[in-house]
């Protein structure tokens, strides 16, 4: 009887620990998940800030234009649960800083910008010079 009593102690405690760590387990892997998904996000702005001559923001569509002189041109549209670039879906964003040559802007021509979702934020800038103030 002893031995009934000690072998389902045992076996409780096991299932116990073994339903921890998978829960454990699922929560790291959500998180890797979700950082790895704002961490393609900022990569991919970064390219795009340097990738293109001109960026542009419009408020009222909450749409991020990259264009080049000969018709190229890449779109991210930020949504309340995702942001879509082009047709790819990337991760949602909470709020947007927008700054044109240091100050804050709400629409228009940008030189950086702050993107900030719970547990996650960063911050995209583009260097300007002379030759870029000239050309825009």
């Amino acid at each position: 009887m002893v031995v009934l009593v000690i072998t389902t102690l045992v076996v409780s405690t096991a299932l116990a620990v073994i339903t921890l760590v998978r829960k454990q387990t699922q929560i790291i892997s959500f998180n890797y998940e979700t950082a790895t998904s704002y961490r393609q996000l900022e990569k991919s702005l970064w390219i795009d800030f340097y990738s293109f001559e001109k960026i542009t923001f419009n408020s009222d569509e909450r749409k991020l234009y990259f264009t080049n002189q000969p018709d190229q041109q890449t779109i991210y549209q930020f949504e309340r649960d995702f942001t879509l670039k082009n047709d790819d879906t990337l991760a949602a964003v909470k709020e947007l800083e927008l700054f044109s040559e240091g100050l804050p802007v709400k629409t228009g021509k940008l030189d950086a910008i702050r993107i900030m979702s719970d547990n996650y934020w960063f911050f995209i800038y583009f260097d300007t010079d002379a030759a870029y103030n000239l050309n825009n």
